[in-house]
């Protein structure tokens, strides 16, 4: 190991505004180096965020946020940095790992540490949340709100065989199978993109009629997911110096996914308080899930509360009052899970019949 390793940690922000406007600026950059004297490992971050909030007028207020964060990694312990250290705790200590001449052995982890072997990864991510707020009557008020995230990866793994010297000062390649490296090496790439994005439209009003306090809520809620993965991979490398999937004699091998997902909803709920006293609340949902198939798409849930909070009567009051609160309350409801909607998708794609699995009917996997 090095005697030290270097890690910094900067940020800055700016903030302010007034009544109407307020705003956030924030930017930041972290970076560490490895422990390990014989390998280039680094880690860098970089963030950066924004956030407004403004009243336009007397009933529209607007709202944004942006973040972005990138993350760049390398490191020669190219999928095996577990085993690495594994073996250095396990390796005898009366086994030397130099030769004669001072030569790494194949018992060192040194050479596979020189090998070249590199494990990079780029990351990026965006995330970008906006919002308004009308208020056309008093206790009337109407939300909107837009949330968008998109994530991008690239990756590549180049893992090649160490070098140790025989008697004679000629090059061995060595290799350990337990790291999974072939004699004449291997390389691979991966690409990743997922976007997420969820739009939420609500409303909201209070009615208030004496000792009475009514909240009516609406809404509409909705959830896209797209995600797209390419790997490839070769073997039998023509160069360790210049690697790359077309430059190889081996075995290629790539992979792909494409899958996306979707939910949709609407809800709805009315709470009712009476003096603080007399508590009751409905909800439902009525929600739709792609993963699901198209007959058994759709589900209702309902559920239902009431509450009597007994602390807040005189003769409570007056005779508990060591008491601060006593509330009786129960409810009742129904909920679905999209877990296994998959395998439903797919049995219901095969014609076989799907029995009721749980309390949410066929709607429910738990």
């Amino acid at each position: 190991y090095k005697p030290y390793a270097i890690r910094q940690n900067y940020n800055a922000n700016l903030s302010g505004g007034n009544e109407d406007m307020q705003y956030f600026v924030s930017g930041g950059m972290y970076t560490e180096n490895g422990a390990l004297r014989y390998a280039d490992i680094d880690a860098k971050r970089y963030n950066f965020n924004v956030s407004v909030n403004a009243r336009l007028n007397d009933f529209i207020k607007v709202k944004s946020n942006v973040k972005y964060i990138k993350n760049v990694n390398s490191s020669p312990l190219a999928g095996y940095e577990d085993m690495f250290f594994h073996n250095l705790a396990r390796m005898r200590p009366n086994v030397s790992p130099y030769d004669f001449y001072g030569n790494w052995t194949e018992q060192s982890t040194v050479p596979y540490l020189q090998s070249g072997s590199a494990d990079r990864s780029d990351n990026d991510v965006l995330a970008i949340q906006g919002g308004l707020e009308f208020s056309p009557l008093k206790n009337w008020k109407i939300f909107t709100d837009l949330n968008l995230r998109r994530t991008n990866n690239e990756s590549s793994m180049l893992k090649l065989p160490g070098t140790i010297y025989g008697m004679d000062g000629t090059p061995i390649l060595v290799n350990r199978s337990e790291y999974n490296i072939p004699l004449t090496g291997s390389y691979a790439r991966e690409m990743l993109n997922e976007t997420y994005l969820t739009p939420n439209i609500y409303t909201n009003y209070k009615i208030e009629i004496g000792k009475q306090q009514i909240d009516l809520t609406a809404g509409f809620q909705q959830e896209y997911t797209q995600l797209k993965e390419l790997n490839s991979s070769a073997t039998e490398l023509i160069s360790f110096d210049r690697p790359g999937l077309d430059l190889s004699t081996g075995t290629k091998s790539s992979t792909e996914v494409r899958n996306h997902w979707a939910t949709r909803g609407f809800f709805a709920r009315i709470n009712y308080n009476y003096a603080n006293k007399f508590l009751f609340e409905v909800n439902g949902r009525y929600d739709g899930s792609s993963r699901f198939a198209k007959a058994q798409r759709w589900g209702f849930f309902p559920s239902v509360s009431a509450a009597y909070n007994i602390s807040e009567e005189d003769f409570f009051k007056e005779n508990v009052s060591w008491v601060n609160q006593l509330k009786v309350r129960g409810s009742y409801g129904n909920l679905g899970n999209q877990a296994g909607a998959g395998l439903y998708a797919y049995l219901e794609t095969m014609k076989i019949v799907v029995p009721n699995l749980g309390a949410g009917g066929t709607y429910y996997f738990g």
